[in-house]
């Protein structure tokens, strides 16, 4: 009713839903987004990562991605966020992936991960899709890069959530080992066997390609089991798994999915 408000050139498209994050949609549904100027996308699984949004965002349409999404996402919480004013904060932290070369990540709780990011650009999700070709997932707010393939090496701690279905909020944390960009080891209780379980079932080597490094950066989310919450809760960081050819890399996958 709003998108009518503005143009009647307005199309509601409903389809089946996919089976992970990352696939693709209908090929006509695919087709339609390749001709859009703007696109809102509030489904079941994530097509962040999808070609059909890739292709959409080279024709220079904005997107907003609504993966997981639930009304009272609208009610309160991260959409509460100032989001023009963190935006620059959101530059700053994408411009100093830039920059750099390596990262380093280190918790409390264990952690100790050493990433190289050489040559890689970082990119700035401030929440809201103001340019052509833009993409953002409110109220999610972050910075996030694409590591270098192969370089990724150590131990991460999942202490917060894994955006999926069968997982959320994690009870007990997960330990993930990580050798030479790839996981090699996943050890802890229930949610740890859910996911050793999950990625086995897709049955593709590149699952376990580390993808992402994102920083959350919005100071009115927290840990809810909710995607979109959950990346952008400022305090946190997620290592994505899978996919990293929306982060300049070479690997293609079946889905994508962070480790918060």
């Amino acid at each position: 009713i709003a998108a009518l408000g503005i143009t009647e050139d307005t199309v509601l498209a409903v389809f089946t839903p996919r089976n992970a994050h990352g696939e693709e949609p209908p090929s006509h549904i695919a087709s339609a987004m390749r001709d859009a100027d703007v696109i809102f996308m509030p489904l079941t699984y994530s097509m962040t990562h999808a070609s059909a949004t890739k292709e959409a965002r080279k024709n220079g349409a904005r997107i907003v991605s609504m993966g997981d999404f639930n009304v009272h996402m609208l009610e309160d919480g991260g959409i509460e966020a100032d989001f023009l004013a963190i935006a620059k904060v959101v530059d700053q932290v994408a411009e100093a992936f830039t920059r750099g070369k390596k990262v380093r990540v280190t918790t409390r709780q264990g952690t100790g991960l050493r990433i190289d990011i050489s040559g890689r650009s970082g990119h700035s999700e401030p929440g809201f899709s103001h340019k052509p070709g833009s993409i953002s997932s409110p109220p999610n707010i972050e910075a996030n890069v694409g590591p270098l393939e192969g370089s990724t090496e150590g131990t991460l701690i999942v202490d917060g959530s894994i955006p999926h279905p069968a997982l959320g909020v994690i009870i007990e944390p997960i330990s993930v080992t990580v050798k030479k960009g790839k996981v090699v080891e996943i050890d802890g209780g229930i949610q740890a066997e859910k996911l050793r379980c999950i990625l086995s079932h897709m049955e593709d080597r590149n699952m376990y390609n580390v993808a992402e490094l994102g920083i959350g950066l919005n100071p009115c989310s927290g840990i809810s089991g909710s995607m979109l919450e959950d990346e952008g809760a400022c305090g946190t960081c997620h290592i994505g798994i899978g996919d990293n050819t929306s982060f300049e890399g070479s690997v293609k996958a079946k889905s994508h999915i962070d480790l918060i």
